[in-house]
Protein backbone atom coordinates (compact mmCIF):
# COMPACT_ATOMS: atom_id res chain seq x y z
CA UNK A 1 0.00 0.00 0.00
CA UNK A 2 1.42 3.31 -0.46
CA UNK A 3 2.58 5.48 1.98
CA UNK A 4 0.57 8.76 2.01
CA UNK A 5 3.06 10.45 4.46
CA UNK A 6 5.51 10.25 1.31
CA UNK A 7 2.50 11.06 -0.87
CA UNK A 8 2.97 14.54 -3.46
CA UNK A 9 -0.33 15.61 -2.32
CA UNK A 10 -1.29 13.45 0.41
CA UNK A 11 2.11 13.86 2.34
CA UNK A 12 1.58 17.50 3.04
CA UNK A 13 -2.22 17.74 3.78
CA UNK A 14 -1.01 14.87 6.74
CA UNK A 15 1.50 17.32 7.58
CA UNK A 16 -0.44 20.06 7.99
CA UNK A 17 -2.84 17.91 9.92
CA UNK A 18 -2.58 20.03 13.54
CA UNK A 19 -3.67 22.96 11.22
CA UNK A 20 -6.75 20.93 10.59
CA UNK A 21 -7.48 19.76 13.92
CA UNK A 22 -7.65 23.72 14.92
CA UNK A 23 -9.89 24.25 12.04
CA UNK A 24 -12.07 21.55 13.02
CA UNK A 25 -12.34 22.60 16.40
CA UNK A 26 -12.67 26.08 15.53
CA UNK A 27 -15.80 24.73 13.49
CA UNK A 28 -17.12 22.93 16.50
CA UNK A 29 -17.27 26.20 18.98
CA UNK A 30 -18.55 28.40 15.61
CA UNK A 31 -21.61 25.76 15.44
CA UNK A 32 -21.88 26.06 18.71
CA UNK A 33 -22.31 29.52 18.77
CA UNK A 34 -24.70 29.37 16.30
CA UNK A 35 -27.46 27.84 19.00
CA UNK A 36 -27.27 31.56 20.86
CA UNK A 37 -29.23 33.24 18.79
CA UNK A 38 -32.41 30.74 18.52
CA UNK A 39 -31.90 30.00 22.41
CA UNK A 40 -31.62 33.42 23.39
CA UNK A 41 -34.80 34.88 21.08
CA UNK A 42 -36.93 31.46 22.92
CA UNK A 43 -35.84 32.64 26.19
CA UNK A 44 -37.02 36.11 25.47
CA UNK A 45 -40.53 34.75 24.32
CA UNK A 46 -41.10 31.98 26.60
CA UNK A 47 -39.54 33.80 29.53
CA UNK A 48 -38.82 37.20 29.58
CA UNK A 49 -41.62 38.83 28.01
CA UNK A 50 -44.38 36.68 30.06
CA UNK A 51 -42.53 38.47 33.02
CA UNK A 52 -41.66 41.66 31.93
CA UNK A 53 -37.99 40.83 33.35
CA UNK A 54 -36.43 43.29 31.56
CA UNK A 55 -33.22 42.88 33.87
CA UNK A 56 -33.01 39.23 32.42
CA UNK A 57 -33.43 40.79 28.73
CA UNK A 58 -30.16 43.08 29.48
CA UNK A 59 -28.30 40.21 31.12
CA UNK A 60 -29.07 38.09 27.91
CA UNK A 61 -27.79 40.42 25.25
CA UNK A 62 -24.66 41.81 26.90
CA UNK A 63 -24.34 37.06 27.08
CA UNK A 64 -24.99 37.31 23.73
CA UNK A 65 -23.22 40.40 22.54
CA UNK A 66 -20.35 38.36 23.83
CA UNK A 67 -20.65 35.25 22.26
CA UNK A 68 -20.98 37.62 19.14
CA UNK A 69 -16.97 38.00 19.96
CA UNK A 70 -16.03 34.90 20.64
CA UNK A 71 -17.79 33.96 17.63
CA UNK A 72 -16.40 36.46 15.27
CA UNK A 73 -12.90 35.60 16.80
CA UNK A 74 -13.45 32.02 15.91
CA UNK A 75 -14.35 32.20 12.33
CA UNK A 76 -11.24 34.40 11.27
CA UNK A 77 -9.42 32.42 13.45
CA UNK A 78 -10.61 29.22 10.89
CA UNK A 79 -9.94 31.45 8.19
CA UNK A 80 -6.29 32.39 8.84
CA UNK A 81 -5.71 27.82 9.46
CA UNK A 82 -7.12 26.91 6.48
CA UNK A 83 -5.40 30.11 4.64
CA UNK A 84 -1.73 29.05 6.95
CA UNK A 85 -2.79 24.82 5.56
CA UNK A 86 -3.30 26.02 2.12
CA UNK A 87 -0.22 27.79 2.05
CA UNK A 88 1.96 24.91 3.30
CA UNK A 89 0.52 22.88 1.24
CA UNK A 90 1.11 24.81 -2.01
CA UNK A 91 4.67 25.59 -1.13
CA UNK A 92 5.15 21.94 -0.94
CA UNK A 93 3.06 20.52 -3.69
CA UNK A 94 4.35 23.16 -5.88
CA UNK A 95 7.95 22.38 -4.84
CA UNK A 96 7.41 18.53 -5.96
CA UNK A 97 6.13 19.16 -9.07
CA UNK A 98 8.33 21.82 -10.21
CA UNK A 99 11.38 19.10 -8.86
CA UNK A 100 9.62 16.31 -11.10
CA UNK A 101 9.41 18.72 -14.19
CA UNK A 102 13.08 19.37 -14.04
CA UNK A 103 14.05 15.71 -13.43
CA UNK A 104 12.14 14.48 -16.26
CA UNK A 105 14.38 12.69 -19.05
CA UNK A 106 15.04 15.07 -22.27
CA UNK A 107 15.24 12.77 -25.08
CA UNK A 108 15.58 13.98 -28.64
CA UNK A 109 12.54 15.93 -28.64
CA UNK A 110 12.72 19.31 -30.69
CA UNK A 111 12.93 22.75 -29.18
CA UNK A 112 9.11 23.29 -30.05
CA UNK A 113 8.38 20.10 -29.60
CA UNK A 114 9.53 20.89 -25.61
CA UNK A 115 7.87 23.88 -25.68
CA UNK A 116 4.53 22.37 -26.41
CA UNK A 117 5.28 19.71 -23.74
CA UNK A 118 5.94 22.51 -21.39
CA UNK A 119 2.91 24.73 -22.20
CA UNK A 120 0.31 21.38 -21.79
CA UNK A 121 2.43 20.45 -18.31
CA UNK A 122 1.88 24.23 -17.27
CA UNK A 123 -1.76 24.44 -18.08
CA UNK A 124 -1.42 21.12 -15.34
CA UNK A 125 0.33 23.04 -13.13
CA UNK A 126 -2.64 25.52 -13.29
CA UNK A 127 -5.36 23.08 -12.56
CA UNK A 128 -3.69 22.02 -9.27
CA UNK A 129 -5.36 25.41 -8.13
CA UNK A 130 -8.63 23.58 -8.45
CA UNK A 131 -7.40 21.11 -6.37
CA UNK A 132 -5.61 23.25 -3.69
CA UNK A 133 -9.36 25.18 -3.68
CA UNK A 134 -10.56 21.98 -1.90
CA UNK A 135 -8.95 22.17 1.52
CA UNK A 136 -8.24 26.56 1.27
CA UNK A 137 -11.53 27.70 0.61
CA UNK A 138 -15.18 27.21 1.95
CA UNK A 139 -15.68 24.65 0.50
CA UNK A 140 -13.80 23.14 3.18
CA UNK A 141 -15.74 25.01 5.53
CA UNK A 142 -18.82 22.95 3.82
CA UNK A 143 -17.43 19.68 4.44
CA UNK A 144 -16.68 20.58 7.96
CA UNK A 145 -20.25 21.53 8.37
CA UNK A 146 -21.93 19.05 6.80
CA UNK A 147 -21.79 16.58 10.07
CA UNK A 148 -23.14 19.63 12.57
CA UNK A 149 -26.66 19.21 10.54
CA UNK A 150 -27.97 16.10 12.40
CA UNK A 151 -26.66 17.74 15.54
CA UNK A 152 -29.10 21.19 14.52
CA UNK A 153 -32.08 18.27 13.76
CA UNK A 154 -31.62 17.00 17.51
CA UNK A 155 -31.47 20.39 18.68
CA UNK A 156 -34.80 21.15 17.31
CA UNK A 157 -35.96 17.94 18.15
CA UNK A 158 -35.17 18.51 21.99
CA UNK A 159 -37.06 21.62 22.15
CA UNK A 160 -40.14 21.22 19.56
CA UNK A 161 -40.43 17.40 18.63
CA UNK A 162 -41.66 16.38 16.16
CA UNK A 163 -40.91 20.05 13.96
CA UNK A 164 -37.33 18.23 13.66
CA UNK A 165 -38.70 15.92 10.55
CA UNK A 166 -39.60 18.61 8.49
CA UNK A 167 -35.68 19.78 7.95
CA UNK A 168 -34.74 16.20 8.30
CA UNK A 169 -36.82 15.36 5.71
CA UNK A 170 -35.11 18.38 3.55
CA UNK A 171 -31.76 17.02 4.11
CA UNK A 172 -32.88 13.55 3.00
CA UNK A 173 -34.04 15.00 -0.32
CA UNK A 174 -31.00 17.19 -0.85
CA UNK A 175 -28.50 14.44 -0.92
CA UNK A 176 -31.11 12.27 -2.92
CA UNK A 177 -30.84 14.50 -5.19
CA UNK A 178 -27.15 15.11 -5.38
CA UNK A 179 -26.86 11.34 -5.93
CA UNK A 180 -28.81 11.54 -8.94
CA UNK A 181 -27.37 14.34 -10.67
CA UNK A 182 -23.37 13.73 -9.45
CA UNK A 183 -22.97 11.21 -12.24
CA UNK A 184 -24.64 13.42 -14.58
CA UNK A 185 -22.73 16.62 -13.15
CA UNK A 186 -19.10 14.14 -13.04
CA UNK A 187 -19.41 13.46 -17.04
CA UNK A 188 -20.32 16.91 -18.09
CA UNK A 189 -18.03 18.67 -15.70
CA UNK A 190 -15.20 16.12 -17.42
CA UNK A 191 -15.93 17.15 -20.62
CA UNK A 192 -15.65 20.46 -19.94
CA UNK A 193 -12.20 20.20 -19.04
CA UNK A 194 -11.07 17.96 -21.72
CA UNK A 195 -12.37 20.67 -24.16
CA UNK A 196 -10.63 22.90 -21.85
CA UNK A 197 -7.07 21.56 -22.31
CA UNK A 198 -7.97 20.79 -25.86
CA UNK A 199 -8.39 24.98 -26.49
CA UNK A 200 -5.00 25.48 -24.28
CA UNK A 201 -2.90 22.99 -26.66
CA UNK A 202 -4.51 24.25 -29.66
CA UNK A 203 -3.40 27.59 -28.58
CA UNK A 204 0.38 26.51 -27.46
CA UNK A 205 0.72 24.59 -30.81
CA UNK A 206 -0.05 28.19 -32.59
CA UNK A 207 2.53 29.98 -30.82
CA UNK A 208 5.19 27.44 -30.81
CA UNK A 209 4.81 26.86 -34.17
CA UNK A 210 3.65 30.05 -35.76
CA UNK A 211 6.55 30.29 -38.65
CA UNK A 212 5.16 26.69 -39.72
CA UNK A 213 1.85 27.47 -39.60
CA UNK A 214 2.27 30.65 -41.50
CA UNK A 215 4.37 29.04 -44.15
CA UNK A 216 2.26 26.13 -45.02
CA UNK A 217 -1.34 28.24 -44.48
CA UNK A 218 -2.24 25.88 -41.58
CA UNK A 219 -3.86 28.96 -39.82
CA UNK A 220 -7.66 27.71 -41.27
CA UNK A 221 -7.17 24.38 -39.42
CA UNK A 222 -6.09 25.14 -36.08
CA UNK A 223 -8.99 27.69 -36.56
CA UNK A 224 -11.09 25.12 -37.19
CA UNK A 225 -9.91 23.04 -34.08
CA UNK A 226 -9.70 26.01 -32.03
CA UNK A 227 -13.32 26.63 -32.69
CA UNK A 228 -14.51 22.90 -31.81
CA UNK A 229 -12.66 23.40 -28.74
CA UNK A 230 -14.44 26.99 -27.66
CA UNK A 231 -17.93 25.07 -28.38
CA UNK A 232 -17.59 21.93 -27.04
CA UNK A 233 -16.19 23.90 -23.83
CA UNK A 234 -19.70 26.19 -23.90
CA UNK A 235 -21.57 23.69 -24.37
CA UNK A 236 -20.52 21.13 -21.59
CA UNK A 237 -19.81 24.33 -19.22
CA UNK A 238 -23.62 25.38 -19.79
CA UNK A 239 -24.73 21.72 -18.86
CA UNK A 240 -22.34 21.44 -16.19
CA UNK A 241 -23.86 25.08 -15.05
CA UNK A 242 -27.49 24.43 -15.21
CA UNK A 243 -27.19 20.87 -13.49
CA UNK A 244 -25.16 22.63 -10.69
CA UNK A 245 -27.78 25.40 -11.02
CA UNK A 246 -30.83 22.95 -10.66
CA UNK A 247 -29.04 20.99 -7.44
CA UNK A 248 -29.03 25.15 -5.92
CA UNK A 249 -32.08 25.92 -6.81
CA UNK A 250 -33.32 22.43 -5.51
CA UNK A 251 -31.69 23.00 -2.11
CA UNK A 252 -32.91 26.73 -2.06
CA UNK A 253 -36.79 25.75 -2.61
CA UNK A 254 -35.93 23.36 -0.26
CA UNK A 255 -34.68 25.43 2.21
CA UNK A 256 -37.77 28.00 1.98
CA UNK A 257 -39.91 24.96 1.78
CA UNK A 258 -38.92 23.94 5.65
CA UNK A 259 -39.20 27.06 6.84
CA UNK A 260 -43.10 27.24 5.67
CA UNK A 261 -43.35 23.52 6.97
CA UNK A 262 -41.98 24.10 10.49
CA UNK A 263 -43.92 27.24 10.27
CA UNK A 264 -47.14 25.42 9.40
CA UNK A 265 -46.57 22.48 12.24
CA UNK A 266 -45.54 24.40 15.12
CA UNK A 267 -48.51 26.85 14.86
CA UNK A 268 -50.83 23.80 15.56
CA UNK A 269 -48.17 22.23 18.26
CA UNK A 270 -48.09 26.04 19.51
CA UNK A 271 -52.18 25.89 19.85
CA UNK A 272 -52.15 22.04 21.60
CA UNK A 273 -49.78 23.66 24.40
CA UNK A 274 -47.13 20.94 23.06
CA UNK A 275 -44.55 23.61 22.47
CA UNK A 276 -44.02 27.33 22.89
CA UNK A 277 -43.61 30.00 20.36
CA UNK A 278 -40.07 30.50 21.37
CA UNK A 279 -39.52 27.27 20.46
CA UNK A 280 -41.36 27.66 17.61
CA UNK A 281 -39.34 30.76 16.60
CA UNK A 282 -36.07 28.94 17.59
CA UNK A 283 -36.61 26.14 15.38
CA UNK A 284 -37.16 28.69 12.26
CA UNK A 285 -33.40 29.71 12.98
CA UNK A 286 -32.12 26.54 13.89
CA UNK A 287 -33.56 25.17 10.66
CA UNK A 288 -31.91 27.62 8.52
CA UNK A 289 -28.80 27.13 10.23
CA UNK A 290 -29.10 23.09 9.88
CA UNK A 291 -29.60 23.30 5.50
CA UNK A 292 -26.80 26.56 5.85
CA UNK A 293 -24.02 24.11 4.33
CA UNK A 294 -26.67 22.85 1.47
CA UNK A 295 -26.45 26.19 0.22
CA UNK A 296 -22.71 25.76 -1.02
CA UNK A 297 -23.09 22.20 -1.27
CA UNK A 298 -23.84 21.80 -4.97
CA UNK A 299 -20.80 24.50 -6.00
CA UNK A 300 -18.89 22.19 -3.77
CA UNK A 301 -19.50 18.75 -6.15
CA UNK A 302 -18.93 20.81 -9.09
CA UNK A 303 -15.45 21.84 -7.41
CA UNK A 304 -15.31 18.24 -6.41
CA UNK A 305 -15.19 16.73 -9.90
CA UNK A 306 -13.22 19.26 -11.05
CA UNK A 307 -10.26 18.87 -8.32
CA UNK A 308 -10.66 15.09 -9.03
CA UNK A 309 -10.41 15.20 -12.71
CA UNK A 310 -6.77 17.74 -12.14
CA UNK A 311 -5.68 15.16 -9.18
CA UNK A 312 -5.48 12.76 -11.93
CA UNK A 313 -3.98 14.59 -14.38
CA UNK A 314 -1.09 15.92 -11.68
CA UNK A 315 -0.85 12.20 -10.35
CA UNK A 316 -0.19 10.43 -13.64
CA UNK A 317 2.59 13.62 -13.90
CA UNK A 318 4.10 12.44 -10.21
CA UNK A 319 3.97 8.62 -11.04
CA UNK A 320 6.43 8.70 -14.25
CA UNK A 321 9.35 7.63 -12.58
CA UNK A 322 12.16 9.69 -13.81
CA UNK A 323 15.67 9.14 -14.68
CA UNK A 324 17.01 11.43 -11.63
CA UNK A 325 14.62 9.64 -9.65
CA UNK A 326 15.61 6.08 -10.81
CA UNK A 327 18.82 6.74 -9.52
CA UNK A 328 20.06 5.51 -5.56
CA UNK A 329 23.45 5.70 -3.75
CA UNK A 330 24.22 8.97 -5.36
CA UNK A 331 27.64 10.03 -5.11
CA UNK A 332 28.66 13.61 -3.86
CA UNK A 333 31.38 15.55 -5.75
CA UNK A 334 32.16 19.13 -4.48
CA UNK A 335 35.15 19.08 -7.27
CA UNK A 336 35.39 17.62 -10.85
CA UNK A 337 38.62 17.22 -12.49
CA UNK A 338 37.36 16.32 -15.88
CA UNK A 339 38.69 12.92 -16.85
CA UNK A 340 36.02 11.37 -19.19
CA UNK A 341 35.32 7.79 -20.02
CA UNK A 342 32.55 5.95 -22.67
CA UNK A 343 33.20 2.78 -21.80
CA UNK A 344 31.00 0.01 -24.04
CA UNK A 345 28.21 3.10 -24.18
CA UNK A 346 24.98 1.72 -26.50
CA UNK A 347 22.03 4.74 -26.61
CA UNK A 348 18.81 4.66 -28.14
CA UNK A 349 16.23 6.88 -28.08
CA UNK A 350 12.99 6.03 -26.73
CA UNK A 351 10.72 4.92 -29.85
CA UNK A 352 13.51 4.62 -32.19
CA UNK A 353 15.10 1.27 -33.65
CA UNK A 354 18.31 2.98 -34.85
CA UNK A 355 20.90 2.91 -31.97
CA UNK A 356 22.86 6.44 -32.14
CA UNK A 357 26.04 4.57 -30.42
CA UNK A 358 26.70 0.84 -30.73
CA UNK A 359 29.61 -0.06 -28.17
CA UNK A 360 30.94 3.25 -28.08
CA UNK A 361 34.52 3.09 -26.38
CA UNK A 362 36.10 6.99 -25.77
CA UNK A 363 38.75 8.32 -23.32
CA UNK A 364 39.19 12.24 -22.88
CA UNK A 365 42.12 12.87 -20.37
CA UNK A 366 41.90 15.99 -17.68
CA UNK A 367 43.19 19.00 -19.19
CA UNK A 368 42.08 18.31 -22.91
CA UNK A 369 40.83 19.86 -25.41
CA UNK A 370 38.54 18.26 -27.70
CA UNK A 371 36.94 19.32 -31.14
CA UNK A 372 34.07 17.05 -31.62
CA UNK A 373 32.67 17.38 -35.24
CA UNK A 374 30.20 15.22 -37.50
CA UNK A 375 27.01 15.66 -39.33
CA UNK A 376 23.82 16.47 -38.40
CA UNK A 377 22.44 13.33 -36.53
CA UNK A 378 25.88 11.94 -36.17
CA UNK A 379 25.22 12.42 -32.39
CA UNK A 380 26.94 15.16 -30.76
CA UNK A 381 23.86 16.55 -29.06
CA UNK A 382 23.61 13.05 -27.32
CA UNK A 383 27.18 13.00 -26.34
CA UNK A 384 26.71 16.18 -24.32
CA UNK A 385 23.56 14.90 -22.67
CA UNK A 386 25.03 11.11 -21.83
CA UNK A 387 27.90 13.49 -20.29
CA UNK A 388 25.92 15.88 -18.64
CA UNK A 389 23.47 12.82 -17.34
CA UNK A 390 20.18 14.14 -18.98
CA UNK A 391 20.56 10.81 -21.01
CA UNK A 392 21.67 7.09 -19.57
CA UNK A 393 23.25 4.63 -21.79
CA UNK A 394 20.85 1.93 -22.65
CA UNK A 395 24.50 0.03 -22.10
CA UNK A 396 27.81 0.61 -20.49
CA UNK A 397 29.19 3.60 -19.11
CA UNK A 398 29.97 7.31 -18.71
CA UNK A 399 32.31 8.06 -16.00
CA UNK A 400 33.34 10.94 -14.68
CA UNK A 401 36.69 11.11 -12.56
CA UNK A 402 35.80 7.54 -12.22
CA UNK A 403 32.77 7.34 -11.37
CA UNK A 404 29.26 6.91 -13.21
CA UNK A 405 27.71 10.12 -14.50
CA UNK A 406 24.57 8.88 -13.37
CA UNK A 407 25.15 8.26 -9.55
CA UNK A 408 26.63 11.73 -9.17
CA UNK A 409 24.75 14.13 -7.36
CA UNK A 410 22.61 16.70 -9.93
CA UNK A 411 23.88 19.60 -8.11
CA UNK A 412 27.24 18.88 -8.38
CA UNK A 413 27.16 17.52 -11.25
CA UNK A 414 25.57 21.09 -13.01
CA UNK A 415 27.77 23.26 -10.29
CA UNK A 416 30.69 21.73 -11.65
CA UNK A 417 30.41 21.99 -15.43
CA UNK A 418 29.93 25.36 -17.30
CA UNK A 419 27.85 24.63 -20.24
CA UNK A 420 27.23 26.94 -23.27
CA UNK A 421 24.66 25.50 -25.88
CA UNK A 422 23.31 26.30 -29.08
CA UNK A 423 19.75 27.77 -28.34
CA UNK A 424 20.35 30.14 -25.55
CA UNK A 425 17.46 30.33 -23.03
CA UNK A 426 16.75 33.45 -20.51
CA UNK A 427 14.12 33.73 -18.61
CA UNK A 428 12.38 36.60 -16.44
CA UNK A 429 14.58 38.78 -14.09
CA UNK A 430 17.46 41.02 -14.02
CA UNK A 431 20.30 40.46 -16.51
CA UNK A 432 22.33 39.43 -13.01
CA UNK A 433 19.76 37.04 -12.06
CA UNK A 434 20.17 35.12 -15.63
CA UNK A 435 23.58 35.04 -15.21
CA UNK A 436 23.90 33.94 -11.29
CA UNK A 437 20.57 31.23 -12.24
CA UNK A 438 23.55 28.40 -11.15
CA UNK A 439 25.74 30.28 -8.66
CA UNK A 440 23.11 32.64 -6.42
CA UNK A 441 26.28 33.13 -4.07
CA UNK A 442 28.82 33.15 -6.05
CA UNK A 443 31.11 36.00 -4.92
CA UNK A 444 31.44 39.66 -6.80
CA UNK A 445 34.38 38.72 -7.93
CA UNK A 446 33.90 35.60 -9.44
CA UNK A 447 30.56 37.51 -11.61
CA UNK A 448 32.25 40.34 -12.52
CA UNK A 449 35.09 38.43 -13.52
CA UNK A 450 33.03 35.80 -15.69
CA UNK A 451 31.08 39.08 -17.23
CA UNK A 452 34.62 40.55 -18.30
CA UNK A 453 35.63 37.17 -19.97
CA UNK A 454 32.56 36.56 -21.83
CA UNK A 455 31.71 39.93 -22.84
CA UNK A 456 29.08 40.75 -21.07
CA UNK A 457 30.84 43.56 -19.76
CA UNK A 458 30.78 45.25 -22.94
CA UNK A 459 27.52 45.95 -23.33
CA UNK A 460 25.81 45.97 -20.10
CA UNK A 461 27.08 49.16 -19.11
CA UNK A 462 24.77 50.17 -22.29
CA UNK A 463 21.75 48.81 -20.81
CA UNK A 464 19.78 50.88 -18.76
CA UNK A 465 20.69 50.05 -14.67
CA UNK A 466 23.04 47.67 -16.07
CA UNK A 467 23.13 44.14 -14.45
CA UNK A 468 19.98 45.33 -12.80
CA UNK A 469 18.27 45.67 -16.25
CA UNK A 470 15.01 43.89 -16.16
CA UNK A 471 15.16 41.47 -19.74
CA UNK A 472 11.77 41.17 -21.57
CA UNK A 473 10.72 37.05 -22.01
CA UNK A 474 13.43 35.16 -24.34
CA UNK A 475 15.48 38.24 -23.63
CA UNK A 476 13.34 40.18 -26.57
CA UNK A 477 15.36 42.99 -27.36
CA UNK A 478 19.30 41.71 -27.16
CA UNK A 479 20.94 40.23 -30.03
CA UNK A 480 21.88 36.33 -30.69
CA UNK A 481 25.48 37.26 -30.01
CA UNK A 482 24.20 39.25 -26.63
CA UNK A 483 22.64 36.43 -25.62
CA UNK A 484 25.65 33.91 -26.08
CA UNK A 485 27.46 36.08 -24.04
CA UNK A 486 25.23 35.77 -21.46
CA UNK A 487 25.54 32.06 -21.53
CA UNK A 488 29.37 31.93 -21.66
CA UNK A 489 29.23 34.21 -18.32
CA UNK A 490 26.90 30.93 -16.89
CA UNK A 491 29.46 28.60 -18.00
CA UNK A 492 32.20 30.79 -16.34
CA UNK A 493 30.88 32.04 -13.08
CA UNK A 494 31.42 28.49 -11.12
CA UNK A 495 34.83 28.44 -12.82
CA UNK A 496 34.35 24.86 -13.88
CA UNK A 497 36.84 22.61 -14.79
CA UNK A 498 35.08 21.28 -17.13
CA UNK A 499 33.22 23.13 -19.76
CA UNK A 500 31.34 21.54 -22.87
CA UNK A 501 30.16 24.05 -25.67
CA UNK A 502 28.00 23.82 -28.56
CA UNK A 503 28.52 26.01 -31.16
CA UNK A 504 28.88 28.47 -28.86
CA UNK A 505 29.50 31.76 -30.70
CA UNK A 506 26.98 30.95 -33.66
CA UNK A 507 25.63 33.90 -33.70
CA UNK A 508 28.41 35.81 -32.85
CA UNK A 509 30.46 37.90 -35.15
CA UNK A 510 34.26 36.92 -35.43
CA UNK A 511 35.62 39.98 -33.87
CA UNK A 512 33.38 39.00 -30.81
CA UNK A 513 34.16 35.77 -30.93
CA UNK A 514 38.40 36.61 -31.17
CA UNK A 515 37.91 38.59 -28.42
CA UNK A 516 35.98 35.71 -26.08
CA UNK A 517 38.98 33.54 -27.19
CA UNK A 518 41.53 36.03 -26.74
CA UNK A 519 40.35 36.05 -22.92
CA UNK A 520 39.84 32.62 -22.39
CA UNK A 521 43.32 31.88 -23.84
CA UNK A 522 44.96 31.22 -20.40
CA UNK A 523 41.70 30.46 -19.03
CA UNK A 524 41.49 27.06 -20.76
CA UNK A 525 44.99 25.80 -19.79
CA UNK A 526 44.54 23.02 -17.84
CA UNK A 527 40.82 22.68 -17.80
CA UNK A 528 38.52 19.60 -19.67
CA UNK A 529 36.85 21.66 -22.99
CA UNK A 530 34.53 20.40 -25.83
CA UNK A 531 34.05 22.21 -28.39
CA UNK A 532 31.30 20.95 -30.56
CA UNK A 533 31.71 23.26 -33.53
CA UNK A 534 33.46 23.08 -37.26
CA UNK A 535 34.52 26.77 -36.62
CA UNK A 536 38.76 26.67 -37.69
CA UNK A 537 39.01 29.30 -34.56
CA UNK A 538 38.27 26.49 -32.34
CA UNK A 539 40.00 23.65 -33.98
CA UNK A 540 43.37 25.89 -33.44
CA UNK A 541 42.54 26.43 -29.88
CA UNK A 542 41.83 22.03 -29.50
CA UNK A 543 44.67 19.25 -28.58
CA UNK A 544 42.33 16.76 -30.34
CA UNK A 545 39.83 16.35 -32.80
CA UNK A 546 36.94 13.03 -32.93
CA UNK A 547 34.75 13.16 -35.87
CA UNK A 548 31.79 11.24 -35.43
CA UNK A 549 29.33 9.69 -38.42
CA UNK A 550 26.24 7.19 -37.82
CA UNK A 551 28.84 4.44 -36.83
CA UNK A 552 30.19 6.29 -34.00
CA UNK A 553 33.95 7.72 -34.39
CA UNK A 554 35.02 8.14 -37.40
CA UNK A 555 37.99 10.04 -36.73
CA UNK A 556 40.38 10.81 -33.44
CA UNK A 557 43.62 12.80 -34.22
CA UNK A 558 45.01 15.68 -32.99
CA UNK A 559 44.18 18.96 -33.72
CA UNK A 560 47.26 19.74 -35.59
CA UNK A 561 47.13 16.49 -37.64
CA UNK A 562 43.72 17.52 -38.75
CA UNK A 563 44.21 20.92 -39.93
CA UNK A 564 47.87 19.50 -41.64
CA UNK A 565 45.16 16.57 -43.15
CA UNK A 566 42.13 19.43 -44.37
CA UNK A 567 45.13 21.44 -45.62
CA UNK A 568 45.87 19.04 -48.33
CA UNK A 569 42.43 18.55 -49.38
CA UNK A 570 40.10 20.49 -51.40
CA UNK A 571 37.03 21.76 -50.71
CA UNK A 572 34.54 19.00 -51.85
CA UNK A 573 37.32 16.45 -49.98
CA UNK A 574 36.73 17.80 -46.70
CA UNK A 575 33.10 17.99 -46.83
CA UNK A 576 32.76 14.46 -48.10
CA UNK A 577 35.43 12.62 -46.09
CA UNK A 578 36.03 14.42 -43.18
Amino acid sequence: MEDRNKHWFWGPILRSKRLYIQVALGSIFINLFALVTAFYIMTVYDKVLPNFATDSLKALAFGVIIVFIFDYAMKMLRTYYIDVAGSSIDRSVGDKIFTKMTSQDIGEDSHHERRKAAGALSQIVREFDTLKNLFTSASLNTFIDLPFMLFFIAVIYSIAGPVAFVPLAIVVSVFLFAFIVQPILKKFSASSYDSNMGKYSVLIELLTNIDTVKAIAGGKTLKERWNHSVNANSRYGLKARMVTAAASNFTSTGMQFSSLGIVFIGVYLVQDAKITTGALIASVILSGRTLAPLAQFSQTLGNLNNALKAYKQIDDLMNVISLEESKSDQVSKDKIEGAIVFQNVNFTYPGKNEPVFDNLNLKINVGERIAIMGPVGSGKSTLISLILGLNKPSSGYVLLDKVDVNSIRQDDLRNNIGVVLQNVELFSGTLEDNIKINAEDVSNDNFFAAARLSGVDDFAGQLQNAYKFHLQEGGLGLSGGQKQAIAWARALINQPNLMILDEPTSAMDHETEAKILNNLEEYFTGRTILFCTHRRSFIEKATRVIVLDDKGIKLDISAEEYLNKIASLDERQKIGQI
